[in-house]
């Protein structure tokens, strides 16, 4: 709910102001908002430093909270099916109303609030009489923070905890019935999640230059901020506090502003059309200038004001996140993100926490980003790279922004599971690519129903919980081989991968942490970063090796070498930056029983993605069961992931059928003495399936269950 005031400010020469309330309460964590007459105009009303509106508000506990104000030019909807989207040229808003400063405020403990509003400009600075808001019961649990007791996670103002379940709807585009914002909470409400991530950027920019159509001809260059889209925010904002989604906000995107228009186009989406570009009237010369030039950073405090301004005070925003995928971090970044999130600690006075994002998945790429904001986070993270991070990072939440949505679906569920359990503050939030992306066309929101039901009950942000990973043992039977997935993990951009050879052993654990996941070719500019990864097998049986790969560059040829000698050379299709179709994408070959060493290159001169590599008939099951054991631990209880590790999309594209382990065990310590139950539940349909009574007083040794798949387990305590 919202409640509107309205006060007047004659003019700067005057010492009163006039208030006159049009509703005399609002309830805890609901926004009011106030607005504010100057009696005067200014050329450039959204510029602090021209005029600045402000209040200072003092509850009944004697904590003050301190709220920019903003200047606003109402819109209305007009859309014919009123719905929400970012599409500019499809969008349709019209001015509904006078412009004028507005102010927002959200009280946070319930009776009387007694603020002051003030109008500041060069010539001096005039207050307001007394404001009163009286704030009445609600049971909205307010803002999003860091969890007190488990770092890890996050917790609401209340104490509640909050576990992030959700997608990442950078936009929709309104290409088909559901394609809203509209249909997408809808549907996410109705299948447990409450998290969203959303662009504010990259055709819903706040400020970019002017552009043909829509909503893009409304814009003015940076430091003025397009009215049209902010409406569209705030209609978004509010219809995802209707539907329990709290909404991480994406400011900018890494991917696109900074680079030069691609051949043939004008690039109004990339550095020729960015406001901070020189010539658009911006401050900078070059995108490396944005991070250090005065001008530039300023007007970017200016832009972060008045987000906080018009949204800081509504609890649908969950975190404010600087930056969408910037890449390898250098020192000014860094040093801007300080600043910035430094001043956004400043202004935003319900401390909500704040973030950013980069494509680089090792550790080293991002450890100085991560370390100036509030959670760090990851784009499609396999299980090694989450625990990796989150390990560097234990005093802070860690979130998956971008997850796989794959056509076969296995990835998107595997990821939806292991990921919490890795050491992330929540699943991943799966990225949807509008209404023909796999996961609404195969209707697969019932898994986040699965695993927001297992995670309900559990207080993640009241217990230190954390992620381990307990060895399984036995499932003997008769003789059999398995399959080993090896996933390269270096993946700085034109970096030499520190390590070019190594060893899988007998149970397929190899440490690939430094072996590249990009091969570069022999063009001049890519000899420096160019690697040919070897690895050392002992094949026990006849088998196969094959690749992955995922985007390729200009021209690339696929090479494999067996023990000095070539036994494939393949030339990849097509031209540019490029996916590849799927058969395409899977390169293999035969491996013979034995010792070998297999060295992989690529001979054309650009770069190719290898997003895994699986080795089949190559671990001894009998010795190494094909299960493998994810769990969360807290004293007095545990979350376990138990999955088949065959499980997987690189294995079943091998054609190789996951056969159920029997027999298998793990073993579990660290548990406080004491009876205890063990729940066994459907990862698919999010249910407990059944229970069972133990007593703990030692080690636990869990017999596991068969399984193709995966399923999950919990140990609860159940008294004294």
């Amino acid at each position: 709910m919202r409640c509107v005031w309205v006060l007047a400010v004659s003019n700067l020469a005057a010492a009163a102001v006039t208030v006159a309330p049009r509703e005399a309460a609002v309830g805890r964590y609901e926004t009011a908002e106030l607005q504010v007459e100057a009696g005067r105009r200014y050329d450039h009303p959204f510029d602090p430093e021209q005029v600045a509106v402000d209040a200072v508000f003092t509850g009944p506990d004697g904590q003050s909270i301190s709220r920019p104000g903003f200047w606003c030019v109402p819109h209305r909807n007009t859309h014919p099916r009123q719905i929400v989207i970012t599409n500019p040229g499809a969008e349709r808003y019209e001015p509904a109303g006078e412009p004028g400063f507005r102010l927002r405020f959200a009280p946070t403990a319930e009776g009387l609030w007694r603020g002051v509003v003030t109008v500041r400009e060069a010539g001096g600075e005039v207050g307001s009489a007394e404001v009163m808001v009286h704030c009445r019961p609600s049971e909205r649990p307010g803002f999003i923070r860091r969890a007190r007791a488990n770092p890890r996670a996050f917790e609401l103002s209340d104490g509640r905890p909050f576990t992030p379940i959700g997608v990442c709807v950078a936009w929709a585009r309104g290409r088909s019935e559901h394609d809203t914002f509209d249909w997408y909470f809808q549907q996410m409400a109705a299948h447990g999640c409450n998290a969203a991530r959303v662009w504010f950027c990259h055709w819903a920019w706040l400020e970019w230059t002017p552009g043909k159509e829509g909503s893009l001809a409304d814009y003015r260059g940076a430091g003025w901020y397009n009215q049209k889209i902010a409406a569209n925010f705030d209609q978004l904002l509010a219809l995802a506090g209707r539907h329990g989604q709290r909404v991480m906000l994406c400011l900018n995107n890494g991917v696109r502003e900074f680079l030069e228009a691609e051949p043939g186009t004008a690039g109004y989406d990339r550095w020729p059309g960015n406001p901070y570009n020189q010539a658009n009237g911006g401050p900078c010369r070059t995108p490396a200038e944005f991070w250090t030039g005065a001008d530039a950073k300023r007007l970017y405090r200016h832009k972060l004001r008045y987000l906080v301004a018009r949204w800081g005070a509504d609890p649908a925003v969950w975190s404010w996140e600087f930056w969408n995928e910037l890449g390898q971090e250098s020192a000014p970044m860094v040093a801007w993100h300080r600043e910035m999130a430094d001043y956004l600690r400043q202004i935003d006075a319900y401390r909500r926490p704040v973030t950013t994002s980069s494509w680089a998945k090792a550790v080293a790429a991002t450890v100085g980003l991560y370390d100036a904001v509030d959670i760090s986070q990851l784009h499609y993270g396999t299980p090694t790279e989450i625990a990796a991070l989150a390990e560097r990072f234990p005093d802070r939440p860690m979130v998956v922004g971008e997850g796989t949505d794959d056509e076969a679906g296995v990835t998107f569920h595997n990821s939806l599971w292991y990921t919490p359990f890795c050491g992330a503050s929540g699943p991943p939030l799966t990225w949807l690519e509008g209404y023909g992306a796999p996961l609404v066309k195969h209707a697969r929101w019932p898994h986040y129903r699965a695993v927001a039901a297992f995670l309900a009950a559990e207080n993640l942000a009241g217990a230190p919980f954390e992620p381990i990973r307990p060895t399984v043992t036995g499932g003997g039977g008769a003789p059999r081989l398995g399959s080993v997935t090896l996933r390269p993990q270096f993946d700085l951009w034109l970096k030499k991968a520190p390590v070019e050879e190594v060893t899988v052993p007998p149970d397929g654990r190899a440490d690939t942490r430094g072996l590249g996941n990009r091969l570069y070719g022999l063009a001049a500019d890519r000899q420096v970063a160019r690697t040919t990864p070897t690895l050392l097998l002992d094949y026990p049986a006849a088998g196969s090796l094959a690749l992955l790969l995922g985007e390729v560059a200009g021209a690339a040829v696929v090479r494999i070498e067996l023990d000095g000698q070539e036994i494939l050379r393949r030339e990849l299709p097509g031209s540019g930056r490029r996916r590849l179709a799927e058969a395409d994408s899977l390169v293999r070959v035969g491996v013979p029983a034995g010792q070998h060493r297999l060295k992989i290159e690529n001979v054309g001169s650009d770069w190719i993605a290898v997003r895994s590599i699986v080795l089949t008939n190559y671990r001894d099951l009998a010795r190494y069961p094909d299960l493998e054991v994810y769990a969360l631990r807290a004293p007095s209880r545990a979350l376990l992931w138990v999955h088949h590790a065959a499980h997987t999309a690189e294995v079943l594209a091998q054609g190789v059928a996951p056969e159920p382990v029997v027999g298998a065990t793990t073993s579990l310590d660290g548990l406080l003495p004491g009876r205890y139950r063990i729940e066994w539940w459907n990862t698919t349909s999010g249910a407990c399936e059944a229970t069972e009574p133990v007593t703990i007083a030692g080690p636990l040794r869990l017999m596991l269950r068969p399984t193709m798949t995966d399923y999950a387990v919990k140990v609860v305590p159940v008294g004294p």
